[in-house]
């Protein structure tokens, strides 16, 4: 069960407009019993505290600038959550992205460019006692009071948030790349020493935005890799960018009156010289499976 509270329509939740810098619309309550931390390579780490429930807070706020305030700034010391009994509960972690979550603690930035000011979102995790029925959440001056939903989530999968098609697989020798060298590049060539190299070349389409824009997806060179028919997962030695192999990509694609705009890219593996088949991954998440033709 997802708690969604709109402000307007919830007489109990208004907030005192003179002390806070921020209009916040809505706001929702998600209840998990663990977490994955985002991680790559293959492996999981995963967060669940005995005796503790992870509860997310998303909200999304219209900041209320003036002449002379352009800028606003909380520290994620005064953004808590505070039991009936009076214990006052930190962040304990946030979604960066659609399903990407992440331990650690962030402050609320919002900034004006213009004339033009854009509602923000933000999220945070708390580790409250299980058996808690009403928090008080605190963000800065604004105050609101939050119902923990009876019902427990999973947590999205980001693989769940992309469509991706194979358009081909081959066994090449070597790869021809470059390094930069002042202001030119010099070529060189990589190779495998055991092996040889797997060409990959794939189709990228969102299926949702994975960030705080709803007409907004981005995806890194390290989110992809492979699994074997072993079982091992295998990192890329890097996708083909601009004449040379990188794992430092960063993809960003829109949402337009069409629909989302897909991207092309391909990737290269080490691999032994029988390679046939394999799990192309996102995530870690398998999302197709592939065979060298």
């Amino acid at each position: 069960m997802i708690l969604v509270l709109t402000l307007g329509a919830v007489p109990g939740l208004a907030q005192d407009k003179a002390q806070s810098p921020l209009n916040v619309t809505t706001v929702e309550a998600v209840a998990y019993e663990q977490l994955p931390v985002f991680a790559l390579g293959g492996v999981q780490e995963m967060l669940k505290l005995n005796g503790k429930l992870l509860v997310a807070i998303n909200l999304t706020a219209l900041p209320q600038f003036s002449a002379t305030m352009r800028r606003i700034r909380i520290n994620h010391k005064d953004i808590v959550v505070v039991t009936p009994q009076g214990e006052t509960i930190g962040m304990i972690g946030y979604f960066r992205r659609f399903g990407q979550f992440e331990v650690g603690a962030k402050n609320f930035y919002a900034y004006k460019w213009g004339n033009r000011v854009k509602p923000v979102n933000y999220n945070a995790v708390f580790a409250v006692p299980k058996g808690a029925k009403n928090l008080t959440f605190k963000l800065g001056a604004y105050t609101t009071k939050i119902q923990v939903p009876g019902k427990v989530q999973m947590a999205a999968d980001p693989a769940s948030a992309v469509k991706i098609d194979l358009l081909g697989a081959r066994l090449v020798p070597q790869v021809m790349t470059a390094r930069r060298v002042g202001r030119g590049q010099v070529a060189t060539t990589i190779t495998n020493l055991n092996g040889v190299l797997l060409e990959v070349r794939l189709n990228l389409t969102p299926l949702r935005a994975n960030g705080m824009s709803p007409t907004h997806f981005f995806w890194h060179s390290r989110w992809i890799g492979l699994i074997d028919p072993a079982g091992t997962y295998i990192t890329p030695v890097g996708e083909r960018f601009m004449g040379k192999l990188t794992l430092n990509v960063s993809h960003n694609l829109s949402k337009g009156s069409a629909g989302w705009r897909s991207t092309t890219a391909t990737f290269y593996f080490a691999v032994p010289k029988n390679f046939k088949k394999f799990k192309l991954t996102y995530c870690n998440r398998p999302v197709a499976n592939g065979e060298v033709k």
